[in-house]
């Protein structure tokens, strides 16, 4: 998911250097080398900056944040399910990917994370497709809080107490200085 405004960090997070990459470029890597498709959820305005190296979902829906990507995905290809990942998210790793992947299960509305027991992340979760009509029926009350919408859900839980760094995001100048000087 690269859609974002990033109006907190003042310039489009998805094209951040960590290392010598863009966050993207970095999260797209990781991705297939899980062996996974890969397909971006951008903007519009966006979508010459993906489409070179990447097939490319184009929001459908305006100013509703991570929902808009992730409903967009699921109108798009209703039969999928989707590993979101957002790309605020560069510390994200092959081995978190794969403990995601093989802790899958597909008879429940999403796969998550949940964080020292506290809160699950919205996004870097796998969406079944059985979600996306509790997905529409958010939007259409105005709803777009993706963790709420989960905390209704049917859920498999993975519960992490370690390597919390994996799911920061990175949303403003003082995460990414922190995110680059190690701290």
């Amino acid at each position: 998911m690269a859609g974002g405004r990033s109006t907190r960090m003042g310039k489009d997070k998805a094209l951040m250097l960590f290392g010598s990459k863009t966050f993207w470029q970095y999260l797209v890597e990781v991705a297939e080398e899980a062996g996974l498709e890969v397909l971006i959820s951008c903007r519009k305005d966006q979508e010459n900056l993906f489409r070179h190296r990447l097939s490319v979902i184009p929001e459908l829906f305006d100013s509703i944040g991570p929902m808009g990507g992730i409903l967009s995905a699921m109108i798009t290809y209703p039969d999928n399910a989707w590993l979101v990942m957002a790309c605020d998210m560069p510390e994200i790793t092959l081995a978190t990917i794969k403990t995601i992947l093989n802790e899958r299960n597909q008879t429940k509305d999403a796969t998550v994370f949940q964080l020292n027991n506290e809160h699950i992340e919205p996004l870097f979760a796998i969406w079944e497709p059985g979600i996306q009509k509790r997905m529409m029926l958010s939007f259409e009350e105005g709803a777009y809080s993706l963790k709420k919408i989960l905390e209704k859900s049917n859920l498999h839980i993975i519960d992490v107490k370690d390597n919390l760094f994996a799911f920061n995001n990175i949303n403003t100048p003082d995460d990414y200085n922190k995110l680059i000087n190690g701290k």
